[in-house]
C-alpha cells in the first residue's frame, strides 16, 4: 500500500530536492517510514508539496544512491532495508550536496546510438579479426570513404586522399600544432576559446593570443593587427556554434578573414565540431582558402564521443608531415572505433542521430527561453548550449558558487578566456548535459532565480 507521505520541508534555504531527502532520511530514522512502505509517485508528491516533478525525481534519484530507497519499476519506490539507514543517513550529513551538472558540453547520452546492435553485427563479419592488427599511420581506404560521405553532409567534397583520421578533436589538434608550430610561436584565436586549445599551447610552448570578437564573431581588423604585430604560425577558430559564444560566422565575415590569411600566407583551422547540428552554414574556410585551411570534423558534439574519432582535411603540403606526426605521437588510430562509425555514416545511423540531437536541441532551447526569459543571452536552436552574460552585481566567482549552492554546476567564462584576467562576466550552461527534461527543467529555473536575486556576502565561497 502506498504511504501517504508528505515530509515537512522546514524553512532553510537549501535546494528543494535536498530538502526532500533529508526530510525522507529523517522520516525513515524516526520510523515515521518503514521497510517496505511504498512512496508516492513523483507526481502525487510533487502536486502534494507544490513543486515540480523534476524535483522529486531527483529527490528520488539521490534517495536511492543514497540507499534510502530504491525503485522497483512498475510497482513504484519503496523504503530501503533498516540496515542501511544509519550508513545513508551518515552518507547524506557528511557528503557535499549533489549537483546537476550544466559545466560539460557534450551530447546527451540518451540519443546515443546503439552500440550493442552496432557491435553484435560486427562480431558476425567474417574479417573482425583483422581489426587486431596494425594497421598503418594512414587509415584504411574504407574509412576515409566513409569520411568522405561525412564531410559531404558538412558541404565539403573532398577525395579520400585528402583525409587524416584522428582520436577525436583533441588529438587532431595536437598532431596539427606539432606539425606546424615551434615553441615560442603565435597562435591567434577569438578572446574565448576552446580550453583544449589553451592546453595544447602550454604544453607545446606556444603564445595563445586571444582577439577582439564581435556578434558576427573575429574581427578582421583586429586579425590584421594581430598578424603584423605578431606574425602567428595559425589562426584556430571554431567557426560554427563557437564554443562559448554561439556565434556562427556568416559568409562575409569569412570571406574578409580569408583575405586577410591570404595576405599573410596564415594557415586556418577551423574546429568544426558543432557544424553538422546547423542544416545551412557558410562555406568553410577549406573551400574558401583551400591552399590554408585545415578543417577538423570531430564526431564528439554530434554522434558520440566516446568514439574519439575526427576527420582533418590539410592542404597538401601538411599532409605526409602531419601523417609522420600522428605516426609519431600515437602510432595509428584504432580502426575499431573507426569502423563502427563508418558503418554508422554508410546505414544512415549517423545522419538519424544528428537528426535526434536537433530536436532534442530546440526542445532544451525552448526551456532555456522560458527560464531565462527577462535575460540576456546568447542562444542557437540547435547548439547544446546557451551563453549568458551576468548582471550586475554579479561575478563570475560569486554567481558559479551560488549556482553550485542551488545544486547546479556551470562554467564561468574565465574557463575558455585566453586572457583570464580580462574575461567578463558570463557563464556557458550546457543544455544537453542533465540526464532528463525534468532536471534540466529544475537546473534552468535555479539559474533564472539566481539571476533575479542579488549576491549573498559568502557567495563566492563553494
Amino acid at each position: 500500500m502506498t504511504n501517504v507521505w508528505k515530509p515537512v520541508l522546514g524553512s532553510s534555504d537549501e535546494p528543494l530536492y535536498l530538502a526532500v531527502v533529508r526530510a525522507l532520511a529523517q522520516d525513515i530514522e524516526t520510523g515515521v517510514l518503514s521497510p517496505e512502505d511504498r512512496l508516492p509517485t513523483h507526481r502525487e508528491l510533487a502536486d502534494s508539496l507544490g513543486v515540480a516533478i523534476g524535483t522529486i525525481t531527483r529527490a528520488y534519484s539521490i534517495g536511492e544512491q543514497r540507499g534510502l530507497i530504491y525503485g522497483d519499476g512498475r510497482r513504484g519506490t519503496f523504503v530501503g532495508e533498516l540496515r542501511r539507514r544509519a550508513a545513508a543517513l551518515t552518507a547524506l550529513t557528511d557528503t557535499k550536496p549533489a549537483v546537476i551538472d550544466l559545466s560539460a558540453n557534450y551530447p546527451s547520452p540518451s540519443e546515443d546510438p546503439d552500440l550493442s546492435s552496432a557491435m553484435r553485427r560486427l562480431a558476425r563479419h567474417p574479417d573482425v579479426q583483422q581489426l587486431l592488427r596494425y594497421p598503418s599511420p594512414q587509415s584504411p581506404r574504407p574509412h576515409r570513404e566513409a569520411g568522405v560521405r561525412w564531410l559531404e553532409r558538412l558541404d565539403l567534397t573532398v577525395e579520400p586522399d585528402d583525409i587524416i583520421i584522428t582520436a577525436g578533436a583533441q588529438h587532431a589538434l595536437m598532431v596539427i600544432m606539432s606539425t606546424i608550430a615551434r615553441p615560442g610561436d603565435v597562435v591567434v584565436t577569438e578572446e574565448y576559446t576552446y580550453p583544449g586549445l589553451k592546453a595544447i599551447g602550454d604544453l607545446l610552448g606556444l603564445q595563445v593570443v586571444g582577439m577582439g570578437c564581435d556578434d558576427d564573431g573575429p574581427r578582421p581588423d583586429v586579425l590584421d593587427e594581430v598578424c603584423r604585430k605578431h606574425r602567428p604560425c595559425a589562426f584556430y577558430t571554431v567557426p560554427t556554434l563557437h564554443n562559448p559564444t554561439n556565434i556562427t560566422m556568416p559568409i562575409e565575415r569569412k570571406r574578409d578573414l580569408s583575405a586577410i590569411a591570404r595576405r599573410y600566407r596564415l594557415p586556418v583551422i577551423e574546429d568544426e565540431i558543432h557544424r553538422a547540428l546547423v542544416p545551412e552554414a557558410a562555406p568553410t574556410f577549406t573551400e574558401l582558402i583551400p591552399d590554408l585551411g585545415i578543417m577538423v570534423a570531430s564526431v564528439s558534439k554530434v554522434i558520440a564521443g566516446g568514439l574519439r574519432v575526427a576527420f582533418v582535411v590539410a592542404p597538401p603540403r601538411f599532409r605526409q608531415s602531419m601523417l609522420d606526426t600522428l605516426h609519431a605521437i600515437t602510432l595509428v588510430v584504432s580502426p575499431i572505433p573507426v569502423e563502427i562509425l563508418a558503418r554508422w555514416i554508410n546505414d544512415g545511423t549517423a545522419a538519424a542521430t544528428v537528426e535526434r540531437r536537433r530536436t532534442q536541441a530546440r526542445r532544451n532551447h525552448a526551456l532555456a527561453a522560458t527560464a531565462l526569459d527577462g535575460h540576456r543571452f546568447r542562444a542557437a536552436p540547435t547548439s547544446h548550449f546557451v551563453w549568458v552574460p551576468l548582471p550586475d552585481p554579479w561575478t563570475n566567482a560569486a554567481f558559479t558558487a551560488e549556482a553550485y549552492r542551488r545544486g547546479v554546476a556551470i562554467a564561468p567564462s574565465e574557463v575558455f578566456a585566453v586572457d583570464t584576467a580580462a574575461a567578463g562576466s558570463a557563464v556557458r550552461i550546457c543544455l544537453s548535459a542533465a540526464d532528463n527534461r525534468e532536471l534540466l527543467t529544475t537546473a534552468l529555473e535555479t539559474v533564472g532565480a539566481i539571476l533575479n536575486s542579488t549576491p549573498r556576502r559568502d557567495s563566492t565561497t563553494i
